[in-house]
């Protein structure tokens, strides 16, 4: 750039660092699903009826709903005890600035478009609290009663991956048992007592995949170490490989399968993980796939397992087996007793 002012590179250069945008604030919560993950399946994390908040606000596919929307907020404004639209106005233009802080792209409209686009939207939302959305609200309600999140368990620690477990059908056939938990309401709560692995109930319904594509991706962004979701995904990733899997599951009445296909139930478990960054495993979950490996390894577990099932599997087999085992000790008795003779003779 020969003979070019020196000035003028430096106007450019801070022309460029003007454009640049700024550092994600602490108060940063809503993100934009990453292009990897959301382009396994865009209509995951795509709103089909309503937009909630700046991303999407304006799509025309979702403009039928802004009336709904300016009619909810209207009826919220005359059940609240002042019914005074200035003082929510005022409140949201004081908050304005910090919402716009939450979210990690930049927010193209004007600060007056802002702060109507919040008071349509998400009025409801401001002085939640800890709450940061309608995601991070779904999240803390399913880790509410967890006890992965218990002073007294390990299970906040992270010390190694889970790189392989048994599936679900094939610990079976190695003699572990499946039971729903009956005594915890948290999906994640997963126990191992013994050889039988508790597993609480899941309703798999067709928003099911969405719901925990969009939970798995705000843990992508906002809680890496603290995944628990991603956690459970990953353990049921390893479970369900096929749709004998989801059978089984459904057969032992942990699984209610809404969907009806078996098949879309598997692909839909196996396609969570796709492009996810799994740091490693909290170190329950962990605990119990290695025992369950263990359990699966250990070759005597597998033929008693295999016994059972052949052998033993109804009460007349089970019946004619010990008959024939019973009998087969009686030949030996009797093949020695007359040995025995022949020598004594």
């Amino acid at each position: 750039m020969e003979g070019e002012n020196p000035n003028d590179v430096l106007i450019k250069i801070n022309a460029i660092l003007k454009e640049a945008q700024p550092l994600l604030t602490d108060e940063c919560c809503i993100y934009r699903v990453p292009h990897e993950i959301r382009k396994f399946k865009e209509d995951a994390y795509t709103p089909k009826v309503v937009s909630i908040g700046p991303f999407h606000h304006g799509d025309p596919k979702l403009l039928k709903m802004e009336g709904l929307k300016r009619t909810c907020c209207r009826e919220f404004i005359e059940r609240s005890e002042k019914k005074n639209l200035k003082s929510f106005v005022s409140c949201v233009q004081e908050l304005e600035a910090k919402v716009r802080g939450c979210y990690s792209d930049e927010i193209k409209l004007s600060e007056e478009e802002h702060v109507m686009v919040i008071n349509n939207d998400e009025l409801t939302l401001v002085d939640v609290g800890r709450i940061a959305h309608f995601t991070d609200l779904t999240r803390k309600s399913l880790l509410r009663s967890s006890h992965l999140l218990q002073p007294s368990t390990s299970g906040c620690s992270r010390e190694a991956k889970l790189t392989q477990l048994y599936s679900a059908t094939e610990l079976n056939e190695a003699g572990v048992k499946f039971e729903v938990h009956k005594t915890s309401q948290c999906l994640l709560d997963l126990e191992l007592s013994g050889h039988t692995l508790k597993i609480p109930f899941i309703r798999v319904m067709d928003s099911t995949e969405v719901i925990l594509r969009n939970l798995l991706a705000f843990e992508q962004c906002h809680y890496i170490h603290e995944s628990y979701l991603t956690d459970y995904a990953a353990v049921f990733d390893f479970l369900i490989n096929t749709e004998k899997d989801v059978d089984f599951f459904v057969k032992n009445g942990i699984i209610e399968n809404w969907i009806g296909d078996s098949n879309a139930v598997a692909e839909m478990f196996n396609g969570l993980g796709v492009n996810v960054v799994h740091p490693n495993i909290n170190t329950q979950y962990l605990r119990i796939c290695e025992e369950l490996n263990a359990f699966c390894n250990h070759p005597w577990n597998r033929k008693v397992a295999t016994l059972r099932r052949d052998y033993c599997n109804t009460p007349w087999k089970t019946v004619a087996s010990i008959a024939g085992i019973f009998l087969l000790i009686l030949t030996i008795i009797q093949t020695v007793f007359s040995i025995l003779q022949v020598i004594l003779a």
